[in-house]
């Protein structure tokens, strides 16, 4: 493409509406074939002229592409297509013998467990590895993922961001590059490589005939959004309590619907988890036990339950879900579903290895399931 073309020659949509709707032609036109390496783009000022976008919308859609590594921009000189180039029989690229390892949160819940077992699988392996925290943001992951194309690395393992979601070109970006990929917890649709997950609708089961078998019978779920795993765990906590012949009540389920990787959105979360407190835990049907989705949110119900003078677990028991390794002074206590992700770890790291010796074709679409138990701990009541 030479330095004259217009957008109107690169885009099928005359007149995108916002800098994702651009952002979105200009990867097509790239995925198709009409924008090719190296093939300079017209300015933001041509864009914004033709596109009627503002020139800010448009900045944002080229950073948008620059962050998923599709473009670069030097510096006097414009801004060029960096399209992957297909790996032939006779490339090589030189690897670092590195796995990384990108998750939403490095320090609560699953993740230092998943972390310690991905550590420990890869070092027998050989291979040194890379942590990198996305605080679920679909852009931190773009840009992760670019700087470790620009690495080279042996292999991804990844949790996908759940706000976004998390597309499908950014896990093609590091397959075409030849590097091996492994979902970790949830897939991304379109995507074909292994999945190493959890039993979702089996930890809401297990949960559930736990606390019934305790003599639970109004049982209350909380989760601080509807997006991953929460659902499924509904799902489960639903079939185990209908098996029983109970019904879950729609009064006993709080979704928070927000981000919980940031001290904000925790504090927001509380604040709204108070409020349906206030108006659902007090009554005489209160519920008696609180299934939790993950275990920070386990730790805001229970300091939630003490504020409105209900003792754990004499007047509420409170049930989380996590790792075998749990961390904390109030989360040690809690009564959880735990995932092995030590075992999902150690398996991630075989997996990747298989792939990049061969052994194993990199969109092999294996789903591997973790293994879940159920510990008691603390805060769980027997009612007569």
């Amino acid at each position: 493409m030479n330095l004259t073309a217009s957008p109107d020659s690169i885009l099928s949509r005359r007149k995108p509406r916002s800098a994702d709707q651009l952002a979105e032609e200009l990867r097509k036109a790239v995925t198709a074939g009409t924008l090719n390496d190296g093939d300079q783009l017209p300015t933001i000022r041509q864009f914004s002229e033709e596109t009627g976008l503002a020139y800010n919308a448009v900045n944002r859609a080229f950073s948008i592409l620059q962050a998923e590594g599709l473009v670069v921009s030097r510096k006097r000189a414009g801004t060029f297509v960096t399209r992957p180039k297909s790996q032939g029989a006779g490339d090589e690229r030189p690897v670092i013998r590195v796995f990384a390892l990108i998750v939403p949160e490095l320090n609560v819940g699953f993740y230092p467990s998943l972390q310690k077992g991905f550590d420990s699988g890869s070092d027998e392996l050989g291979y040194q590895i890379i942590a990198s925290n996305t605080n679920n943001d679909v852009r931190v992951q773009a840009n992760t993922i670019l700087q470790l194309m620009d690495k080279s690395v042996a292999g991804v393992a990844i949790v996908p961001a759940t706000i976004g979601p998390s597309p499908a070109h950014h896990i093609r970006q590091l397959q075409r590059n030849g590097i091996p990929v492994v979902m970790l917890h949830r897939g991304v649709e379109d995507v074909h490589a292994p999945l190493v997950t959890i039993p979702a609708v089996q930890v809401g089961e297990l949960a559930g005939r736990e606390v019934i078998k305790r003599g639970h019978v109004r049982i209350g779920f909380c989760a601080s959004q509807r997006a991953g795993s929460s659902g499924n765990y509904l799902k489960g906590l639903g079939l185990a309590m209908k098996d029983a012949g109970l019904e879950l009540s729609e009064d006993h389920v709080h979704y928070g619907d927000i981000v919980m990787f940031d001290n904000a959105n925790y504090a927001e979360y509380e604040a709204s988890l108070e409020k349906w407190f206030d108006r659902h835990m007090t009554g005489p049907d209160r519920p008696t036990v609180l299934f939790t989705s993950f275990e920070s949110i386990g730790e805001i119900a229970y300091f939630v339950a003490l504020r409105r003078g209900l003792r754990v677990p004499e007047d509420l028991s409170i049930v989380t879900v996590g790792g075998q390794e749990r961390r904390g002074a109030i989360v040690r206590r809690l009564a959880c579903v735990t995932v092995n992700e030590q075992q999902a770890g150690r398996l991630t790291a075989d997996l990747l290895d298989e792939m990049q010796n061969g052994r194993r074709p990199l969109d092999d679409q294996h789903q591997f399931m973790i293994d879940i138990a159920f510990d008691p701990a603390e805060s769980l009541a027997v009612l007569a």
